[in-house]
């Protein structure tokens, strides 16, 4: 029976950071992926590092740290990525209103960010559509990388730096310190599931109590683009704009309150949970 210390399953994003950093602490690591390579939510999602989007305090700052994590990665790992910033852009009025407001309470808050009006904004990005554009809110910590080709390179990575990584290898069952893995038996110390597909099946009973619903995120690839095109910034529009960070207060825009008055538009409450009284 072959022995290591920790068994990670499942090849996504996930499992491979698990097994980065437990390697990176000196720990024995196999790694267990039951496909030829991932093809879940690891490599459909967008491809972005997107610290904006996290409200301040606790969660913005584990977002930057993750950020700090990735670019350590990346460097380390030399797989590309892509310094681009993000545009939240404003065709409606309201829309503007909430990113102006954000644009002066960010920065404070530990957001660099600013209100770009509407030549600001076309001559930071070629994609973005002029017509009724009011204007933009300019962030400077997004990245973006190509998820299939860091999910990859990350697992040959990890493969020089001495980690084991089996792929088509099913993890069947779990019983520490034992781990059956396709036709052997391992044995280990800790093992973590990083796969919802190896949660559901493993763990069944656990998984049915969790109260978790599976959902499948499946994004659209253009075709080609002539001459090497590249989007630039990262563009996000008007739904965006729906929750916007402020502290421990997130303003909401709410497409029941469309009709209300100028001025009524946004919904402010005090915690996340909230939010389910305006649905």
């Amino acid at each position: 029976m072959r022995r290591a210390q920790v068994a990670v399953i499942g090849g996504g994003i996930l499992g491979l950071a698990h097994a980065f950093e437990l390697a990176r602490r000196g720990s024995s690591v196999v790694l267990f992926e039951r496909g030829s390579s991932a093809t879940g939510a690891s490599i459909r999602n967008f491809g972005m590092i997107w610290p904006i989007g996290q409200p301040a305090g606790q969660m913005h700052s584990i977002a930057m740290r993750s950020r700090e994590i990735w670019l350590e990665v990346l460097s380390q790992s030399r797989l590309p990525s892509l310094d681009t910033g993000s545009l939240h852009l404003a065709y409606r009025d309201d829309e503007a209103e909430v990113l102006r407001e954000f644009a002066e309470i960010g920065p404070a808050a530990g957001y660099p960010c600013e209100w770009m009006n509407h030549e600001e904004v076309l001559q930071r990005s070629n994609a973005v559509n002029p017509e009724n554009l009011r204007g933009g809110l300019w962030s400077t910590t997004e990245l973006t990388v190509d998820p299939r080709r860091i999910v990859a390179g990350m697992a040959e990575y990890l493969r020089s730096e001495g980690a084991e990584i089996h792929f088509g290898t099913a993890v069947r069952r779990i019983d520490l310190p034992v781990v059956e893995a396709g036709a052997r038996e391992w044995s280990f110390d800790r093992a973590i599931v990083c796969s919802g597909d190896d949660f559901a099946t493993l763990f069944p009973d656990i998984f049915e109590r969790s109260g978790l619903t599976r959902c499948k995120l499946q994004m659209m690839r253009t075709a080609p683009q002539p001459g090497g095109w590249q989007l630039g910034p990262a563009l996000a529009a008007g739904l965006h704009a729906v929750f916007i960070p402020h502290g421990d207060t997130w303003i909401l825009e709410h497409e029941e309150v469309n009709a209300a008055p100028a001025g009524q538009r946004l919904l402010i409450v005090g915690r996340f949970a909230e939010l389910r009284e305006h649905f």
